[in-house]
């Protein structure tokens, strides 16, 4: 296997940047998790609510950041209209950043507060800075995987967790100030990381003003209609923690965020990575007709990958979360029960959404996030009806993952194979890793005593590795057959 592995690495191809990407990810994940813990027991489920809340604000604002535009740097027909849209989105990023800087003077002038909501209100100011560099950031990766620098990209991962987590826990006694600022320094560090390989270069040398507006002109269908399908799509993920916080309060916007953070970091990072790489190569192999070739073996992967993790929450949820972040966070696992079907589909499906605008139909990915906006805003609503945020979790979970998988059925008609192709996995993987995690459902939802749980944890793990080494045998299998 490591002999395979070197090989791939000293080669190009699909697998090759999976492999970096995925590997940055992965350590940066691993990263998070093992600071959670002493996080959690750092800071109070309102202090996690607070930075969930601008986080959430982050994210919907970046996705505007710079119009979209930086999407199209990857798949620019050339090398100088790439280096064009380059500067087009670090200008579009300039004018969001002046413009939230006004809105955060006028909201200090006019000293405008929600009643009870006044120590969100006190960290303001961070606004205008968290957008800049989250926008920053989706740039330079945007331009880093153009250039196919994976291992580069991987490498800023590391760095961004590391100096976030080093601040947040390094500058605790500030308390909220710290999260945020640490949340914000980790995107500046990457982004500082990824744009000096930039600086140094000669690239930006090919942009002229004529051509910055050719490209605008040229790749319109971003700024005017893929940015409503992603601006929907983020308001939707970040609705929780925003609505949460102020629907109810900041301590339950911070139990939804960990719980959303643990499982949707896989989502968010391996996820991500993944579906960089799959956007990356994904207009070669629809001009040579392997796209759903593509797809299929791609799907199959996170499918098998997903599951016994997927089933362990939602068997052992609130005994995992209680044992791991601290006393008064099970109920964070609770909620991780009702939210990992959804996100288990999430981390299956979202790296294919980019067939979105290799297809070039950006209405039918405007469509499907507007309906998953609807059914998730309706789901929150009706929650805070009847004052129940455990109701309001458990609706938004479950019409979401209804909508996923409205967007599989679509990417089975995109790519003309059957629906039934895609989710077939799913339920061959569902059926071994019910085995697998068999004896941890046993002691889970019987009464035994702490050596018998034992007992059934530790044959999980042997059952779940067991899973794994068939998994892994297989991937590898697939490799030396000659999948790219």
């Amino acid at each position: 296997m490591l002999g395979l592995i070197r090989t791939l690495l000293k080669g190009d191809g699909f697998i090759r940047g999976v492999i970096f990407l995925v590997g940055g990810a992965s350590g940066a994940q691993i990263i998070f998790f093992l600071a959670s813990p002493i996080i959690t027991r750092i800071y109070s489920p309102e202090e996690f609510g607070v930075l969930s809340f601008f986080v959430a604000i982050f994210a919907v604002c970046g996705v505007v950041s710079s119009l979209r535009y930086e999407l199209a740097i990857p798949i620019a027909s050339s090398d100088v209209d790439a280096v064009n849209l380059l500067v087009l989105s670090f200008i579009c990023l300039l004018g969001i950043t002046a413009l939230m800087v006004a809105i955060t003077i006028l909201l200090s002038i006019q000293g405008l507060r929600v009643e009870g909501y006044s120590q969100m209100y006190s960290y303001l100011w961070f606004l205008p800075i968290g957008v800049f560099f989250i926008g920053l950031h989706q740039i330079l990766v945007n331009w880093g995987l153009r250039r196919k620098a994976f291992g580069r990209i991987a490498g800023t991962r590391i760095k961004q967790s590391v100096s976030t987590v080093a601040s947040q826990i390094g500058f605790h006694k500030f308390g909220v100030t710290a999260l945020v600022a640490g949340y914000i320094g980790g995107l500046a560090v990457a982004s500082f990381a990824l744009g000096g390989a930039i600086l140094k270069s000669k690239d930006l040398q090919y942009y002229r003003w004529n051509r910055v507006l050719n490209v605008a002109r040229r790749h319109k269908r971003f700024a005017y209609i893929d940015i409503w399908a992603a601006l929907f799509n983020t308001a939707g993920v970040q609705m929780p923690p925003i609505l949460f916080a102020l629907l109810f309060s900041p301590a339950v916007a911070g139990v939804y965020a960990l719980a959303h953070r643990v499982l949707a970091l896989p989502a968010a990072l391996i996820g991500e990575a993944v579906g960089k790489v799959f956007f990356a190569n994904a207009a070669d192999a629809r001009r040579k007709g392997d796209i759903s070739f593509l797809v299929l073996n791609l799907n199959k992967s996170l499918a098998y990958l997903a599951m016994p993790p997927a089933l362990i929450i939602i068997t052992a949820g609130p005994y995992l979360f209680d044992f791991i972040f601290g006393a008064g966070w099970g109920v964070s696992g609770k909620y991780a029960q009702w939210m990992m079907p959804w996100l288990y589909l999430v981390f299956l499906a979202s790296p294919l959404s980019s067939l979105f605008l290799i297809n070039e139909r950006q209405k039918d990915g405007l469509v499907f996030q507007s309906i998953l906006l609807v059914c998730r805003l309706v789901s929150l609503l009706v929650g805070a009806g009847y004052e129940d945020a455990s109701l309001a979790i458990f609706l938004f979970s479950v019409s979401s993952a209804i909508c996923w998988i409205g967007f599989v059925k679509w990417v089975s008609y995109s790519i003309g194979v059957s629906f039934v192709k895609l989710v077939s996995p799913i339920l061959t993987s569902l059926f071994w890793s019910v085995l697998a995690i068999l004896p941890l459902g046993v002691v889970c939802n019987f009464p035994v005593s702490l050596g018998m749980f034992l007992v059934g944890f530790f044959l999980t793990i042997i059952f779940v590795s067991v899973y794994y080494y068939f998994f892994l045998k297989w991937a590898f299998f697939q490799l030396r057959a000659g999948v790219k």
